[in-house]
C-alpha cells in the first residue's frame, strides 16, 4: 500500500482486487457471445446436427470461464485459486439467473450443482494459471 517514499498509494477500481475480478467475469461473458455466435452460426449453415448444442454451450463456458479466471487473477497479488473460483462460480451463477428470468422456473437440479461444481473448478485451475504467469504478486 506504500510506495518508496513511504507515501499511501491509492488504486483505481480496476487496480484493486474487486476490479480484476469484474473484468474476468466481462471477459467470460464476452468469449462466450463470440464462441456461442461462431457456433451458431456453423450450425444454421452446415450440415452439423443440432445434437452438439449441449456439448458446444458446456466447452464455450469452460474455455470462458478458464479465460476470464486467468485475467482476473492476473490482477490478483496472491490466492489466484480463490480468485479464479470466484470467477467461475459468477459467471455460472449469472448465467443460472439469466436462464431462470428467461424460462420463467427455478430448477436446481442435479445438472445445476455439477455446472457449478465444473465452474468453480474450472475457474480454480485458471486461476492457478493466471496467478503464476506473470501477474503482480509480490515473489
Amino acid at each position: 500500500m506504500y510506495n518508496e517514499d513511504k507515501k499511501m498509494q491509492t488504486y483505481g477500481f480496476w487496480d484493486s482486487g474487486f476490479g480484476g475480478l469484474t473484468k474476468g467475469i466481462i471477459i467470460s461473458f464476452a468469449v462466450t457471445l463470440i464462441l456461442l455466435t461462431a457456433a451458431s452460426l456453423i450450425i444454421t449453415y452446415t450440415g452439423v446436427s443440432e445434437n452438439v448444442i449441449p456439448v458446444v454451450s458446456l466447452a464455450s463456458a469452460v474455455i470462458s470461464i478458464a479465460l476470464g479466471s486467468i485475467a482476473s487473477a492476473k490482477k490478483a497479488l496472491s490466492r489466484g485459486y480463490l480468485n479464479g473460483a470466484l470467477c467461475g462460480g459468477v459467471y455460472i451463477a449469472v448465467l443460472y439467473i439469466i436462464a431462470s428470468l428467461l424460462s420463467e422456473r427455478i430448477d436446481f437440479t442435479a445438472h445445476t450443482a455439477v455446472l457449478f461444481a465444473i465452474g468453480i473448478v474450472v475457474g480454480a485451475l485458471g486461476g492457478i494459471i493466471g496467478i503464476n504467469s506473470g501477474g503482480k504478486r509480490k515473489r
